[in-house]
């Protein structure tokens, strides 16, 4: 199978970004969004009785319950507040951050919108996009997260983003899989056992496995082996590798083994659903595998595959461990365009979404455990925390790396896209763990050199 290298990658961003800033357009081809009756036509003049109409835009990704929750609560918004029309404009995650660079880049981006903290360092370092909320804190209410999380969450001493939930990674399984192999479901997994028992699995029927992962889990799950390995953030804060050659042999290794010895499925298939969108796999549908890396917050999206009992346990720990390795953050972080036309506005709306109660409730837990303290409260009231869900968020808190938060330069995508296409090659047995590790680094160690 032929795949594009992280370059070619990069230069289609490239090509968005430069055919948006020749000939930019507001219209947004591919999105849905949902309007009040008003005209959302903002008015040059206001009266003194009645405030100007305005129009934003909110772009986020997500399945089918996070896309009907953000939607009904934008309406209720717009209820609460007639001259605000919101456009809500949804997607899914592959693609996303393509689009959102190039619109921020041609002038063309939403005013409101759900990203992840990794961004940053694209999005603010290398360019000034999104504005520091901390600027319109008369407005945006921050204390009701708790102060030693929002110190995690900070970008270079900026409040940038407002952090939508909770989340860590956990194990998702399948308790009905566990029982017909007969692996316990309180099984503390190391790295080696998840193998053995995947041969086993596979040999019992072909047509299973234990596993279900892509390229792109990959990226996270080796993440959280390197912090075991090494106790070191991927890419240090001076710009130097977090990691040895010989460290990123053992972690290619291990995608080497279970893509070799039929632990997961093989790439050829994952590919067809990535990331987000692997519980629609035909495979962990029908019951022939058994247990996928995920974030909290999606569990809700797990359960609603029909027919499923499921249960969650800790990540992989290697004997002598030197960090869990566990990510614990923010799920997304809501974060505004510099460029907005109506900041003012677009924080009431954003300080909305977070912090009132009607609002928490209509999004549930569609983008994790509210990080709020009154959304936590509002939503036990009302018992609408899953009891799994926050079984996973204990498991992986209590198991939370040290090393976090990420530092910006390990969270850069240009950087990720290379670790995965690597990961991807590996994968596809194109190349041993040796050649991996010896091409990432170098690739890696270039692209930092021109960072610097």
């Amino acid at each position: 199978m032929k795949r594009k290298h992280p370059v070619l990658k990069f230069m289609v961003i490239i090509l968005l970004i430069s055919s948006l800033m020749i000939g930019c357009s507001s219209t947004n081809s591919g999105t849905v969004s949902r309007e009040s009756n008003e005209s959302g036509e903002s008015s040059n003049t206001s009266s003194s009785s009645q405030p100007e109409k305005v129009t934003l835009r909110f772009s986020w990704w997500g399945a089918q319950e996070r896309n009907k929750a953000t939607l009904d609560a934008i309406e209720r918004y717009m209820e609460l507040n007639p001259h605000v029309t919101i456009q809500g404009e949804y997607m899914d995650y592959s693609g996303f951050y393509e689009k959102l660079v190039a619109q921020l880049a041609g002038g063309t981006a939403p005013d409101v919108m759900a990203i992840v903290d990794r961004w940053y360092f694209d999005l603010v370092t290398q360019n000034e996009f999104l504005a520091d909320l901390g600027e319109y804190e008369n407005i945006i209410d921050f204390s009701t997260v708790p102060e030693n999380f929002m110190e995690t969450q900070l970008f270079n001493g900026k409040k940038i983003g407002f952090p939508a939930g909770l989340q860590g990674d956990v194990l998702i399984y399948n308790n009905d899989f566990f029982e017909k192999y007969n692996i316990p479901a309180d099984t503390q997994w190391t790295w080696d056992s998840l193998i053995e028992v995947g041969k086993k699995v596979h040999d019992e029927d072909p047509n299973a496995y234990l596993l279900s992962l892509d390229a792109a889990e990959l990226n996270f799950v080796l993440r959280v082996y390197q912090k075991q390995l090494t106790g070191n953030q991927f890419i240090k804060d001076d710009y130097t590798l977090g990691f040895t050659k010989e460290d990123m042999i053992k972690m290619l290794t291990f995608v080497r083994d279970i893509f070799e010895q039929n632990v997961a499925e093989p790439l050829a298939s994952a590919v067809l659903y990535p990331d987000v969108s692997q519980h629609e796999n035909p495979k962990w549908r029908n019951g022939e595998m058994g247990i996928t890396h995920k974030y909290t917050s999606l569990i809700p999206v797990y359960q609603q595959v029909e027919n499923f009992n499921l249960g969650v346990g800790a990540l992989p720990l290697m004997e002598g461990f030197k960090d869990p390795g566990t990510f614990t953050g923010s799920t997304l972080v809501y974060v505004m365009n510099k460029g907005t036309e109506y900041p003012e506005e677009t924080a009431k709306f954003l300080n909305w979404l977070v912090n009132d109660p009607e609002a928490i409730k209509l999004m549930g837990t569609t983008r994790g455990v509210p990080a709020t303290k009154v959304g936590q409260e509002v939503l036990g009231e009302a018992n609408l925390i899953d009891p799994l869900v926050q079984k996973a968020l204990d498991l992986a808190l209590e198991n939370s790396s040290k090393v976090l938060p990420d530092n910006a330069i390990s969270q850069n995508q240009e950087l990720t896209i290379i670790f995965t296409d690597i990961i991807d090659q590996v994968g596809f047995g194109e190349l041993t763990p040796e050649q991996g590790s010896e091409q990432l680094i170098a690739l890696l160690e270039d692209k930092l050199a021109q960072m610097k």
